[in-house]
């Protein structure tokens, strides 16, 4: 696609196994947070990267999505957004117990952290 030769994307996941009450929200907060930087962060031909950052602490999980796009406006409010995907983010957030934080520089992070008990998340073998 378009996209595919001008952004590139940094992945670092830990191996991690999740529970499905977890993971199916996980994904779909990831393909919004990736589509929106795709679609609002790299338009008119601009170029960047975006990195996915999935890392665990204690019992903790922290999922990042960040990019050096344009920036989301300063007047889209994450709690009183009128867009439907972030409304879907924050929804998502909330149903896995989550926090989430809007960096706004440079580009546009987003990074989610909740807590996991130690039955519900074991670390994968390699």
């Amino acid at each position: 696609s378009e996209h595919a030769r001008r952004v590139t994307v940094d992945v670092q996941v830990e191996a991690l196994f999740l529970p499905m009450e977890t993971a199916v929200p996980c994904g779909l907060i990831l393909n919004e947070l990736v589509s929106n930087a795709l679609k609002h962060g790299f338009t008119g031909g601009r170029s960047g990267q975006i990195q996915i950052l999935l890392q665990s602490a204690a019992d903790t999980l922290s999922l990042t999505v960040a990019d050096n796009g344009s920036g989301i406006p300063p007047e889209i409010d994450l709690q009183r957004t009128d867009t439907l995907g972030l409304q879907l983010v924050e929804a998502l957030v909330n149903q896995i117990n989550g926090q989430i934080v809007l960096d706004r520089s440079p580009g546009t992070t987003f990074k989610i952290t909740f807590h996991t008990h130690d039955s519900s998340v074991e670390e994968l073998n390699r």
